[in-house]
């Protein structure tokens, strides 16, 4: 019987060429799926100024506050600008109230099953 090896020359140069391979086609795709650099415009880039404006300050004092009462729930019309309605408030009876269009559920019997 004539044992025959495969060199371990060999061995390292297929594991080599197998990762090159898996190398690159993984490259190519983290290519195409990454997102492309974020462009941060020059405004927002720009330092602040770190001096407080008083007359800013002062004026805060003075504006209007709307409690959570004062406001209107707001509802989104695709056609126009928002308008805002109330919601009417749903009145509960202290009594269930039985309406005439309930249905009977329907049983299984014993003489309908396969």
């Amino acid at each position: 019987m004539n044992n025959t090896k495969t060199p371990k020359l060999l061995h390292i140069v297929i594991l080599s060429t197998l990762t090159v391979i898996i190398w690159t086609f993984f490259d190519i795709y983290r290519n195409f799926k990454k997102s492309p650099p974020v462009v941060v415009p020059p405004e927002i880039i720009a330092p602040v100024n770190p001096k407080l404006s008083t007359a800013t300050l002062n004026s805060l004092a003075g504006r209007y506050y709307v409690n959570e009462d004062q406001m209107q729930e707001i509802t989104y019309t695709p056609s126009g600008s928002p308008k805002a309605t109330q919601t009417p408030k749903a009145k509960i009876s202290p009594t269930p109230v039985a309406s005439g269009s309930a249905q009977p559920t329907p049983t299984a019997t014993a003489s309908a099953a396969p």
